[in-house]
């Protein structure tokens, strides 16, 4: 699917995730311990859908944001939380 603010990439997601690792790898860190933990949340981003989706999409379709959104009912709740470390720093940080 190809929505206006959501365009798909035109390489296949293995593709786009070699060019982003090594993007990702040229970027020079002062920080070697902050380089470390860029490292363990990219690896979990690509292991995600979530995180596979905003790297092909560039962000959120209506099913991601009301993902990200019902969040804070849903722990509430007690319902499972996810265990990639991405989808929890998305949830649980930048929500």
């Amino acid at each position: 699917m190809n929505i206006i603010s959501h365009k798909s990439s035109n390489l296949s997601i293995d593709h786009l995730i070699q060019s982003k690792r090594d993007s990702f790898l040229s970027t020079n860190f002062e920080n070697f311990e902050y380089k470390n933990k860029a490292e363990i949340l990219f690896e979990e981003l690509i292991k995600s859908e979530l995180g596979q989706f905003i790297l092909e999409h560039k962000g959120f379709n209506a099913y991601w944001t009301e993902y990200v959104c019902s969040y804070p009912d849903y722990k509430k709740q007690g319902k499972k939380i996810p265990s990639n470390l991405f989808e929890l720093f998305v949830l649980e940080k930048v929500y």
